[in-house]
């Protein structure tokens, strides 16, 4: 049986944080990925062709509540198919999926932090 894992933290850009996650989809052949996103990601629609799926949430910026409300029913409604949790953070905001990764027996949790500047503050070096 093939592996499972959730990915939180990717969009439809084109920018740093999706191609080191797009392409780690792309050559991890044994394992199924998941993703949880704000929109359907057409730019990596090949990612999706096979065992891979995504997953839309409302946006948490313009509805917390319907967020937290789609996040708690996806976990609900899935978190036993995962191996991992592949969080990509640039920030503590959203420190909520990991745990409800945790409240929900995902028994991995990879955290993934893919940023050049501190949010709300001056470049780091």
């Amino acid at each position: 049986m093939m592996s499972r894992v959730l990915v939180w933290g990717f969009s439809n850009n084109l920018a740093g944080t999706e191609a080191v996650v797009a392409n780690y989809i792309s050559a991890i052949r044994d394992t199924a990925f998941d993703v949880l996103t704000y929109e359907e990601p057409t730019n990596y629609a090949s990612l999706f062709e096979g065992d891979n799926r995504f997953f839309l949430l409302p946006r948490k910026s313009q509805n917390p509540l319907k967020y937290a409300r789609a996040l708690h029913a996806h976990m609900r409604g899935h978190a036993s198919e995962y191996a991992a949790l592949w969080c990509n953070l640039n920030s503590r905001a959203n420190i909520d999926v990991v745990k409800l990764a945790g409240r929900y027996g995902i028994p991995r949790i990879i955290a993934h932090s893919h940023n050049s500047m501190k949010v709300g503050g001056l470049r780091t070096r």
